[in-house]
């Protein structure tokens, strides 16, 4: 089960410790909404835009990142993007309000999300086309292992020292930026399997990531399918935290930390057998179970109350969320060319974490008039329209490889 792992390059092991060091540390987004509800005494509406606003900072981050990382290395850009945020997170430390934090976060996750396509890049770089989703799920793999080890110790920090937050979230991303240094290699010009494996698909082109994308309906169209997904998928960092700290009063980060381990648990130790059982299907058969999975959790959060049956609820996702990103990722890279590699990456995840900022922004205005319950029913119900555009992905997919024949 694990063996499919011990074959990987060795700069994906490097990558996987990088993810793992930093995913141990963080706290400070994830713990957001209930730090400005809490902490701060912010009101619904003005949290779910605070909220948004820093989700939003991911899109230009990573179109920017993506173009830096194919034209400077990969390497460069995650050592450099890391340590712009680390000063941004230090200074939302010493905010002295709200408005101050949100605008600090909001340049530290766009920094921060610079970095993204570089990893993912990293991935394609050095994994040949048929072991690419088994490669994309290992760092998947570590980072969660990480989240697992830090969601408790951030819940815990979040009830008796809130400021420490901010520090133990620096100091880990300052670990992970020492891992990158001192044990990963540049792979920009890494010429691996993927131009040599007959991919046509990867070979290189000219022109810009827009124009890449519009010749590719379908990256374009499964791109707006994550988009429409993680509408839903953002109620996870928002609302759920939120209806755990009304379900249980005064004990909310920590039941929302119970909830975000069983997650991050299942994230870590379920991945190798689920790739491994499910590797055949296909990453679009693959994305198609996770939305419907990922659906009925968010839907019986709607239904249910008891800590027990709000568990069964998260494994639901959780599962759904580990087919969901262990093939989106291999799937947008054996369908760009090697030239953009970063650049598609960075452009596919921008336009799904438009739905990611909308989300909190939306709830945030809706909570004042629905309750919890009807916004999970809702977000259940998006997650699963997603699956609307599966045929129309297939469907571009046998036309863009046509053109690939013909040319």
């Amino acid at each position: 089960m694990f063996k499919q792992y011990l074959s990987l390059p060795k700069g994906i092991y490097y990558l996987t410790l990088a993810r793992f060091i930093n995913a141990c540390g963080f706290f400070v987004v994830p713990f957001l909404s209930l730090y400005l509800t809490v902490i701060l005494k912010i009101d619904l509406p003005t949290t779910g835009l605070c909220v948004g606003l820093v989700q939003a900072a991911i899109l230009p981050g990573s179109l920017i990142g993506g173009k830096f990382a194919d034209k400077y290395g990969r390497k460069t850009t995650l050592i450099t993007g890391n340590l712009i945020a680390v000063v941004w997170l230090a200074a939302a430390a010493f905010a002295s309000g709200y408005i101050q934090l949100t605008l600090c976060l909001v340049l530290f996750r766009a920094f921060q999300s610079c970095t993204q396509p570089a990893c993912d890049a990293i991935v394609a770089d050095l994994a040949a086309a048929d072991s690419r989703q088994i490669a994309y799920s290992f760092p998947y793999m570590g980072s969660n292992l990480g989240m697992a080890c830090g969601t408790l110790l951030g819940g815990l920090l979040f009830e008796h020292a809130p400021a420490l937050l901010f520090l133990c979230n620096i100091v880990c991303i300052l670990g992970m930026v020492a891992v990158i240094h001192f044990g990963l290699s540049e792979t920009l010009y890494n010429k691996n399997a993927a131009t040599t494996a007959g991919n046509a698909a990867e070979k290189a082109v000219t022109g810009s990531a827009l124009r890449i994308l519009i010749s590719r309906p379908n990256l374009l169209i499964i791109s707006i399918m994550l988009m429409v997904l993680e509408l839903a998928f953002s109620q996870n960092l928002f609302l759920l935290p939120l209806q755990m700290q009304r379900l249980f009063p005064g004990h909310g980060a920590t039941g929302f930390s119970s909830l975000m381990i069983v997650n991050t648990i299942l994230c870590a130790f379920a991945t190798a057998p689920v790739v491994g059982a499910t590797k055949k299907l296909g990453a679009l058969k693959n994305i198609s179970l996770a939305i419907i999975l990922m659906a009925l959790g968010f839907t019986m959060y709607g239904l249910v109350s008891t800590m027990g049956a709000l568990v069964v609820a998260t494994i639901f996702w959780s599962f759904g969320e580990i087919l969901l990103f262990s093939n989106f990722g291999s799937y947008i890279a054996n369908h760009s060319p090697i030239s953009h590699r970063s650049r598609m990456s960075a452009t596919a995840t921008s336009i799904g974490m438009i739905g990611f900022w909308l989300g909190p922004m939306i709830s945030g205005r809706l909570a004042a008039v629905f309750s919890f319950e009807t916004l999970w029913f809702a977000a259940g119900t998006i997650a699963i329209s997603s699956l609307l555009l599966v045929p129309f992905v297939n469907k571009a997919e046998k036309i863009t490889n046509q053109g690939y024949l013909n040319g």
